[in-house]
């Protein structure tokens, strides 16, 4: 299985794609753009790097300041709980 998480900071954005506990692929940008404007476009970019769909990601997390404004992302978490 295959998940995602993404970390919306206020200039840049970070995701990574996991199977299991392994690191498939991981990505940091810069962007001014909007929270979730940022996310589509990283998610699209980490994917496309993996050769996966959305449709195969069980789960997308999302954290930092950004967190809430990710429309698919199925949960969030605080930078703290991340770090525990």
């Amino acid at each position: 299985m295959f998940f995602a998480g993404l970390d919306m900071g206020l200039s840049a954005v970070k995701a990574v794609i996991l199977e299991e506990n392994n690191v498939i692929s991981a990505q940091a940008v810069y962007s001014e753009d909007e929270s979730e404007v940022a996310a589509q476009k990283i998610m699209e970019q980490i994917l496309e790097d993996t050769g996966l769909n959305i449709t195969d990601v069980e789960s997308v997390l999302s954290t930092g300041s950004g967190r809430k404004e990710v429309s698919f992302a199925k949960a969030n978490r605080t930078e703290q709980m991340c770090l525990a």
